[in-house]
Parts: C-alpha cells; sequence; structure tokens
C-alpha cells in the first residue's frame, strides 16, 4: 500500500480574453501554491481553502473558494520506491494507448479495441517479401502471399468488452434503450 506523506495542490482560476476579435477562453492562472494533509477538492463557492506554506509546516494561507475554478493535487509518497511505481504504471498505461488500443463507453457497457498500428503492419509485410524474394508474382503465387499475410494478421486486433451486472441478469434490461456515446 501506498502511504500519502503529503499533497501539493495548486489552485487555478480562468482567465476570460474579453477581446471582441476571441471569444474563446484564455488559459488558466496559477493563484496559489501549497501543501495539504488531506486531498483538496473544491467547496461552495462562499467556502474556504486553506493550504499549508510548507509541507510540514504550520503556516497556513487561506484562499476564498469563489476565485479559484479548478484544483490540482498531486500526491507525495513517504518512499521513492512507491513514485517510481506510480511512473511505471503511467507508462504502462502510455505504451497501452500508443499501440493504438481505443476505449468506448456507454452507459451500458465499455468495450476496448486494441487495433493493429500502421508499423505493425509494415513489419508483417517486410517480412512476408523477404521471404518471397525471388518468387515471381502471378495468378498461382499471390493466392499464397495474400493468405500468408491473412494468417499473420489474424491474431493482432482484439476486442473485449465489459457489460454492468444489470444488463446481465435480466432478459430485457435493455429493451427500449437507446445505446449513445458517453465520454
Amino acid at each position: 500500500m501506498k502511504n500519502i506523506k503529503y499533497w501539493h495542490v495548486k489552485l487555478y482560476q480562468s482567465q476570460v480574453n474579453t477581446s471582441l476579435v476571441s471569444s474563446v477562453s484564455g488559459a488558466e492562472r496559477l493563484l496559489h501554491e501549497g501543501y495539504s494533509k488531506d486531498e483538496v477538492s473544491l467547496p461552495p463557492r462562499d467556502g474556504r481553502i486553506k493550504l499549508l506554506t510548507e509541507p510540514c509546516g504550520v503556516e497556513v494561507k487561506t484562499v476564498r473558494a469563489d476565485v479559484v475554478d479548478s484544483i490540482v493535487c498531486t500526491p507525495v509518497y513517504e518512499d521513492e520506491e512507491e513514485a517510481k511505481a506510480d511512473s511505471d504504471a503511467l507508462r504502462n498505461i502510455k505504451s497501452a494507448l500508443s499501440k493504438n488500443t481505443h476505449l468506448l463507453k456507454s452507459q451500458f457497457f465499455t468495450i476496448e479495441c486494441a487495433l493493429t498500428t500502421p508499423e505493425e503492419l509494415d513489419n508483417i509485410f517486410s517480412q512476408l517479401c523477404e521471404e518471397f524474394a525471388g518468387t515471381p508474382l502471378s495468378c498461382l503465387t499471390f493466392p499464397a502471399f495474400f493468405n500468408e499475410l491473412v494468417e499473420r494478421t489474424k491474431g493482432l486486433n482484439c476486442m473485449k468488452m465489459n457489460v454492468k451486472p444489470e444488463c446481465m441478469f435480466s432478459q430485457n434490461a435493455l429493451r427500449g434503450k437507446s445505446i449513445r456515446p458517453k465520454h
């Protein structure tokens, strides 16, 4: 189990561009940075946010919640190995995403699709071309080439589906309901 020593907290305020040319909201401005023993969440607009000025200090800075639009809390762990484990987990997630994995969500189920990347297809095609080097392509040899390409790419695409339990136990659970993407 990971032991969180303290939270590094950043409070942000949205900056709105008042120009006539652009009505798009600008970037967020850092209002205050501090520390907390517990994770901080945005209180009601009339509330206050109290942050320590030092991780192990006693001096407190209070900020009105009505000027804060967003909060970013970053855990600081007692042990460096725990922080490394978090960064390794993040690296694994990024690796999975770089392998062309897509997550499709609805209110009833999620589908995870791992699709073949163009690089993987190029590698398979290159290997196959090397193996068939010197063999002239004709109406007799092309089907063998094509069938081998199909065989090698068969298991590359994968899909996993997680269905919410309430949809599985009733035969009519989804009757009359429409399935829409969930963002």
